[in-house]
C-alpha cells in the first residue's frame, strides 16, 4: 500500500488515501533445459514438448538428470520410478513407507495374479534453478518426470523421459 495525502484548496481539508499495487503471479511453468545425460532422448529438447524417450544399452547403468526451469519463481520436483511386476501376496508383505504406484488393480480373488507397478525412487538437488540427480537404471522402462508449477500455483507441466534399458 501506498498512502497518498491530498490537501483540498482551502488548505484545511486533507485526506489520505491508499493506493493498492497488487502485481499478477507469473504462469511460466516450462523448463529451460530437460537433460538426461548418458541418453539421447527424442525428440529435442523443447518447452513445449513433455514427453521424451530413449533406449540404451545394458552397460548404462545410471543416467544424470539436469533440468532448469524457465522462470525463478515457479517450483520444481521430479519423481524417478522404474516399471516392474509383483504380486497381491508380495504387496501386501511391502511396508507403508514404500511408493509403489499400481498400474492396474489386481482381482482379489485371485493372490498370485503378476501386475505392473512403478516403483517410485527419488532425490536430488536444487541449485540456482537447476534440478540435478544421478538416476540408476532399472533393466526394462525407466520413467522422468519433471514438473514444474508457475508462481500462480496453478498453471503446471510434466516432463516425462521414458527411458528404457536393454536386457
Amino acid at each position: 500500500n501506498i498512502p497518498i495525502e491530498v490537501t483540498a484548496p482551502d488548505n484545511i481539508t486533507k485526506g489520505t488515501y491508499n493506493l493498492a499495487i497488487t502485481r499478477t503471479p507469473k504462469t511460466n511453468s516450462n523448463l529451460s533445459s530437460f537433460i538426461v545425460s548418458g541418453a539421447s532422448l527424442s525428440p529435442s529438447f523443447n518447452a513445449n514438448k513433455l514427453s521424451y524417450t530413449d533406449t540404451v544399452p545394458f552397460s548404462r547403468q545410471s543416467v544424470k538428470l539436469r533440468a532448469s526451469k524457465s522462470d525463478g519463481d515457479a517450483t520444481m520436483s521430479y519423481n524417478f520410478a522404474h516399471l516392474t511386476t509383483i504380486n497381491r501376496k508380495s504387496l501386501e508383505k511391502k511396508s507403508a513407507t514404500d511408493d509403489v504406484i499400481p498400474i492396474l488393480k489386481p482381482p482379489v480373488f485371485d493372490p498370485g495374479f503378476n501386475f505392473p507397478i512403478w516403483v517410485t525412487k527419488a532425490s536430488g538437488s536444487l541449485t540456482n534453478n537447476v534440478y540435478t540427480s544421478d538416476l540408476d537404471l532399472q533393466v526394462g522402462e525407466n520413467r522422468i518426470q519433471t514438473i514444474v508449477v508457475a508462481e500462480d500455483g496453478k498453471t503446471k507441466k510434466t516432463y516425462e523421459a521414458l527411458i528404457y534399458r536393454r536386457k
